[in-house]
């Protein structure tokens, strides 16, 4: 599991592999959806840990995120941390 991510817009799925899930933002068509250029790069910055969830745990605490006022504060707290990815 050291090299392993789970990516998914629903934290259920990888529920009980939540130190090596990537949350990201539901895509609903939109042409000018980002997201998978953002994973791409998270991906490629990861390649240089020998430990995904070393660096997967700090910024995707799900509890942290779970203990959010509501989706949208959830998902500006993900966007701060994408930002000290690298």
């Amino acid at each position: 599991m050291r090299k392993t991510l789970f990516v998914d817009n629903s934290p259920f799925c990888f529920f009980n592999n939540r130190e090596s899930g990537v949350p990201i933002i539901p895509y609903y068509g939109c042409s000018n959806d980002t997201e998978l250029l953002h994973l791409r790069d998270f991906i490629n910055f990861l390649q240089r840990y020998p430990d995904y969830r070393e660096v997967l745990r700090p910024r995707f605490d799900f509890k942290v995120l779970a203990a959010q006022q509501d989706v949208k504060a959830a998902m500006e707290l993900l966007k701060r941390n994408y930002g000290k990815l690298f």
